[in-house]
């Protein structure tokens, strides 16, 4: 393995269980105008299931599409939102004037759709041109528990390490998981969350699994405390060994 924190597809590759969370992306797209023959385009965030949905002004009734070339702006985005809502497959979709609001129907980095038209001209895009969301959380925990793991000191370990880390912080966010079962209460009886910890380490990993992994994986490094500047050898190092 490695030695480098994982991305957010390694990440997901592991831990597929991850892929729904966050909640559902949104988005938005303004017309300028369009002729007959314009595209609009939302493509699935999806790397296993790829796949898009295409509109185009190419009087197709079926789908809702249908509109002439010198149709109002307002009467494009009503006649775009009424198609992506038929097709249901990816999105759905309202407009407030010439502005379309798009909302992923899927959750997570499922829900991270690229939006895309032909020509540019026909519409205006969000800044990033895409539907933003769970995606972007994972993203965030990613980089955040990338920051906190220390890769010369886990070295092959790191990769695994980071994707626990993340998991935890994942898990932690979404309010889920606490520790074992201690004591339960149904109306007159109680039930109570403990916490698995090492009494050197800190007890807030062992909160979820996915922590008491890291704590784990972390016990079978060799940790030693800075004593001070003087003992420091090299940055990283005490009198030649690593420290985290």
């Amino acid at each position: 393995m490695p030695k480098s924190c994982a991305t957010r597809a390694e990440f997901l590759s592991v831990l597929p269980e991850f892929r729904t969370f966050g909640p559902t992306s949104t988005g938005q797209v303004t017309v300028n105008f369009a002729t007959a023959g314009d595209t609009f385009t939302i493509t699935s965030g999806n790397e296993l299931l790829p796949k898009s949905i295409t509109f185009t002004g190419s009087f197709t009734p079926t789908l809702g599409t249908e509109f002439q070339s010198d149709a109002s702006p307002e009467e494009i985005a009503a006649s775009l939102a009424a198609s992506i809502n038929v097709r249901g497959e990816l999105c759905k979709a309202s407009h407030v004037g010439a502005v379309i609001y798009l909302e992923s129907i899927e959750t997570g980095v499922d829900g991270l759709h690229t939006l895309s038209c032909d020509p540019l001209a026909a519409f205006t895009l969000p800044p990033d041109g895409k539907l933003t969301g769970g995606a972007a959380l994972i993203d965030q925990a990613l980089a955040c528990a990338c920051s906190q793991i220390n890769l010369e000191c886990w070295g092959k370990k790191a990769q695994c390490a980071h994707i626990y880390l993340t998991a935890h912080m994942l898990t932690v966010a979404a309010g889920g998981e606490a520790g074992p079962v201690e004591s339960r209460k149904i109306d007159k009886i109680e039930e109570k969350f403990g916490t698995i910890w090492n009494p050197d380490l800190d007890p807030s990993f062992g909160t979820t699994k996915w922590g008491r992994l890291y704590l784990q994986l972390k016990s079978t490094l060799l940790i030693l405390p800075v004593a001070g500047r003087r003992h420091l050898v090299a940055p990283g190092r005490i009198r030649g060994w690593w420290y985290c």
